[in-house]
């Protein structure tokens, strides 16, 4: 034993270490030996090893001293390891240790609590107990944008639509565009990147072409944005307006350009990304209208030139100043731009509410823009926690307050989980900065507020979070909660690479692309809770779920993250795989440099912990399905009995047979073995009966079809392969066909959870050459008996 370290200390850590798990002990171990200081983990290690193996994380002792270690690792710099000497008094430190309680969540101003026992490690129940007393003495007489008192009488007021107060920290919650203690500071979100570093050669677009030493377009990567404005840019939400000097200054121009912009901006090639092109003119009324920075950019001479080719007349009928009655009596504007996700029409004149977790539990709040403003009294991401209940958290109730008041008429139920709300930058950004409707949603509205629902595949982690948020098992009070949900919204963060704008690009390229981006992204939100919260403390992490619905799941997850429960599609239980099955290079996380920082270092998906969930699918699959059918039983019967299905095995997909990593080569393999050798496709699935080049009832392409579904619904196995990543059994079980899962050492969604031999069938990859020969061998009662099966769990 360190002679630093008194005895009675070390026997009284060890009796509180025992429950700790093998990686907390090693992050002590690095942490207190950074600076030449205690090394007392190894001691620990050797000691535990000898008098007792490790325990549960969450059996009785967790609850104590697991906060205080914390403390010593995050504030390691203030609480020991800065004194010239280099060296831990950590009995010392441990005896006067403070706990910082300020209502803003920081340890600026540390009040010491009273220590308790010899070697005065604090109760980590006694901490909570602090935390609750300080968020009972909050009060919240908000008007629109919050205002909070805390304990002794100072004021935290959030700017009114900047952000929203936080009863769990203290703190304010800034919405995109704003930051700061009150959400008072703006931060911009711009559209247009100015950065000239790394200029590329722009393609020559003179009539006549380019010869040596002709003046091509400029261009750089810096200017290949989805956001790039040619206009004018609110920089609260990175889109692009008509400007202030026009009839409609805020009249959307989205993916909307002018003949000549690259004469005042950095511009991409012109019509990227499918932008829409037209005259100047057609867009403001006169060269007075157009936004003063491009009129400065151009000058006067240039700017008035571009107008002399306007016809008489044009400016009443110019898309930023055509006047919203005339478009009501059916004028139409000379050009019409995109619209962005909460308005349509010619002029995009016309409102569409937009996209909010649960909508904000209307009337409790509106959403705008992707983001909820609540109104007085009521809280929170949806607006569901009614604040004044929350002043005495001790007497809240489980549940949601969806429907009026937190846990108003319901009792919690068991499992109990907490939602975390977190900034803006890890969920709602995603919402509030969109380029397109349909980006990064699974449903939307469009004109009349008609909803319309999306195939967005990563949709899980948006569904998950406003299914949780009103879910009866919520619990609003942390002290009570079996679980707690980290709402990261990382599908789309990740994804969102492909769409650029000035703060989400890839063209400042780490080592590793999306995926180390990603991780660092993930770790991000881990680090403000840890820093805010306790909960994590107590568990080591092990009762804390993220979601990662991405092409290859929690293979980018932090290692910090692998005592929580991670949620994805993506079952590979290899340990230490040692490749990526993306074939987008960007997306490919396998990097020797990067790959200790994630938890593919140590495996993708660790069984009994985590959780394969199925891949989010289209409202048509479902609507197809044979189970929704009209007349249809909902469960319990076969869709249709294996006769009346035409054929006996379907696979239709991306396959990549030039690429031998794509779903580690079993598609390619299953195409060679099965595929249609001639190329033709067949138009009807009527006519596949019979068909000797196609097996004669097996399937298997990579070409697209209007028919997919139909031919599903015809087949009585359909193959369920990886791909990128996961591969898709949710279609098969909609429409009534028996998955056969080809994928070694790969789960699939819900495998270890339900009875999966009851409705599908898992072949190893050996007897992929057999696969024929294997399904006709399937007695008639067993398929029968797997398609009852399917008919009871397709709803899960």
């Amino acid at each position: 034993v360190p002679q630093q370290l008194p005895v009675a200390l070390v026997d009284e850590a060890l009796r509180l270490a025992g429950p700790l798990h093998l990686e907390g002990l090693l992050q002590l171990e690095r942490v207190l030996s950074v600076r030449g200081g205690v090394r007392v983990c190894h001691v620990l290690l050797q000691q535990l090893v000898r008098r007792r193996p490790l325990v549960d994380r969450r059996q009785l002792g967790t609850d104590l001293v697991v906060l205080e270690v914390e403390r010593v690792l995050v504030e390691g710099g203030r609480l020991g390891v800065d004194d010239a000497r280099g060296e831990l008094d950590l009995a010392e430190r441990l005896h006067h240790l403070d706990l910082g309680l300020e209502a803003r969540g920081r340890v600026d101003e540390r009040q010491p609590l009273q220590p308790v026992g010899g070697a005065a490690l604090l109760a980590h129940r006694h901490v909570r107990d602090q935390r609750v007393e300080l968020v009972r003495q909050l009060h919240h007489p908000r008007t629109g944008g919050g205002t909070a008192v805390a304990a002794g009488g100072s004021a935290l007021r959030c700017e009114d639509g900047h952000g929203a107060f936080d009863v769990y920290t203290g703190g304010c919650l800034c919405r995109t565009g704003w930051r700061g203690p009150t959400c008072a500071e703006a931060d911009p979100q711009t559209c247009n990147d100015p950065r000239t570093a790394g200029v590329k050669p722009g393609r020559c677009t003179h009539p006549s072409g380019c010869g040596p030493g002709c003046a091509c377009s400029r261009g750089t990567e810096y200017s290949h944005m989805l956001s790039r404005c040619a206009a004018s840019c609110d920089l609260e939400s990175n889109r692009c307006l008509c400007g202030s000097r026009a009839r409609y200054p805020r009249r959307q121009m989205n993916l909307c350009e002018w003949r000549g912009i690259e004469k005042a901006l950095e511009w991409k090639d012109p019509g990227w990304a499918h932008y829409r092109i037209t005259e100047p003119w057609r867009l403001w009324g006169s060269p007075n209208s157009t936004p003063p920075d491009l009129a400065a950019a151009l000058g006067p001479a240039e700017l008035h030139r571009m107008w002399a080719t306007a016809p008489p007349h044009s400016a009443t009928r110019a898309y930023c100043d055509i006047d919203e009655a005339a478009l009501a009596r059916g004028v139409a504007p000379l050009f019409s731009c995109g619209c962005y996700e909460d308005a349509t029409g010619a002029a995009c004149e016309l409102p569409v509410r937009s996209v909010c977790l649960n909508q904000c539990n209307a009337p409790q709040g509106v959403c705008v823009r992707g983001w909820c403003r609540c109104a007085a009294g009521f809280g929170g991401a949806d607006c569901s926690i009614a604040l004044p209940a929350l002043a005495a958290p001790r007497e809240v109730d489980g549940g949601s307050s969806a429907a009026g008041g937190a846990g108003e008429g319901r009792g919690r139920l068991r499992p109990s989980v907490f939602v975390y709300d977190l900034p803006s930058e890890f969920n709602s950004w995603t919402a509030e900065t969109r380029m397109t409707a349909s980006d990064c949603v699974y449903r939307r509205y469009k004109e009349g507020n008609e909803t319309v629902w999306e195939n967005y595949a990563f949709g899980l982690e948006l569904a998950l979070h406003e299914a949780l948020l009103v879910s009866p098992h919520r619990t609003l009070n942390p002290r009570d909660a079996d679980f707690f949900f980290v709402p990261v919204h990382g599908g789309c963060y990740i994804s969102r690479f492909t769409r650029p704008t000035p703060r989400h690009n890839l063209y400042v390229k780490p080592r590793g692309g999306a995926p180390i981006l990603g991780n660092a992204h993930y770790r991000a939100a881990l680090d403000w809770v840890r820093s805010r919260h306790p909960w994590w403390n107590v568990s080591g992490g092990a009762d804390h779920m993220f979601a990662f619905p991405h092409d290859e799941g929690s293979c980018v997850a932090p290692i910090e993250l692998r005592p929580a429960i991670l949620i994805s599609s993506w079952g590979r239980t290899e340990l230490g795989p040692r490749n990526s099955t993306t074939t987008m290079g960007e997306h490919n996380w396998y990097n020797r440099r990067t790959l200790p920082l994630m938890y593919a270092s140590y495996r993708c998906f660790e069984p009994g912990k985590d959780i394969v969930m199925p891949v989010f699918t289209s409202l048509s699959q479902l609507a197809t399905s044979p189970y929704v059918a009209e007349g249809m039983p909902r469960g319990g019967a076969a869709a249709r009995p294996a006769p009346k299905r035409r054929l006996l095995f379907h696979f239709r997909g991306q396959i990549l047979r030039y690429v031998p990593t794509y779903s580690f080569g079993i598609r390619q393999q299953l195409l060679g073995l099965y595929g249609c050798k001639t190329g033709k496709e067949i138009a009807n699935p009527k006519d596949l009966v019979g068909v000797p080049w196609c097996g004669p009832d097996v399937v298997v392409s990579d070409r697209h079809t209007t028919n997919y579904l139909d031919e599903m619904a015809n087949a009585t196995f359909c193959g369920v392969f990886p791909g990128n990543g996961w591969g898709h059994i949710e279609s098969p079980l909609l429409l009534g066909c028996i998955p056969v899962v080809v994928q070694d050492g790969i789960l699939t969604a819900w495998e270890d959870v339900l009875d999966f031999d009851s409705f599908a069938l898992r072949l190893p990859r050996a007897k992929l050459p057999r696969l024929a020969e294997e399904l006709r061998a399937v007695p008639p009662e067993r398929v029968a008996a797997l398609q009852a099966g399917g008919g009871r769990v397709w709803g899960r």
